[in-house]
C-alpha cells in the first residue's frame, strides 16, 4: 500500500521560526514569515486561503518589503506562490518523460509484451535516467494494510 512505501519520499523542508523571525538568509524565510507570522499578526481571525489571488499578493508584498530591510533579493509573486503552496517546478521535458513511461507500462499491461516495470526512476534532465530496483514489501505494522495490532485487555 502507499502507507508502507511513504520511505521513498523525501521529507519535508521545514524553517525554524526563530530563523523565520530574527535571521531570514533567503527569498523563502521572507516568504514564510509573511505567510506564518505576519499573517496572523496582521489580519487576526482570518484564515489564508493560498488560492485567494488577494491573499497571495499580501504575502508577496509582505515578504518583498522584508527581503528589502535585509538586503535579500529573488522574492517574485511566482517564488511566493511557489513556497506558499509547496509547488515543484516542472519543465515540459520531464512531463514528457513521465507521459512516455505511463504510455510504456500500459502498453505492457495491455499487450502482456514484457513485464511491469518494478523499480524506482529517477529522471535527472539531460544527465539521463536512474533506474533502481526497489523490492515494495508489505510493512507488517503499517496501520493502513496489515492484520493489526494485538491488543490485549487485562480484568
Amino acid at each position: 500500500c502507499f502507507q508502507c512505501t511513504m520511505w521513498l519520499f523525501p521529507p519535508q523542508t521545514n524553517f525554524p521560526l526563530c530563523t523565520l523571525a530574527e535571521t531570514p538568509r533567503s527569498a523563502a524565510h521572507c516568504i514564510e514569515y509573511a505567510h506564518l507570522i505576519q499573517w496572523g499578526q496582521d489580519r487576526t481571525g482570518e484564515s489564508f486561503d493560498a488560492d485567494s489571488a488577494e491573499h497571495m499578493k499580501w504575502v508577496f508584498e509582505r515578504a518583498l518589503v522584508r527581503a528589502e530591510q535585509y538586503g535579500i533579493s529573488g522574492v517574485t509573486y511566482t517564488h511566493t506562490q511557489g513556497v506558499v503552496k509547496n509547488i515543484i517546478p516542472a519543465i515540459p521535458s520531464t512531463n514528457a518523460v513521465v507521459a512516455a513511461v505511463c504510455t510504456l507500462e500500459a502498453l505492457k499491461i495491455a499487450t502482456v509484451c514484457s513485464p511491469g516495470m518494478n523499480n524506482y526512476m529517477l529522471y535527472v534532465g539531460s544527465s539521463g535516467v536512474y533506474t533502481h530496483t526497489v523490492a515494495y514489501e508489505r510493512d507488517p505494522d503499517c496501520p493502513c494494510c496489515s492484520a493489526g495490532v494485538r491488543l490485549e485487555v487485562g480484568a
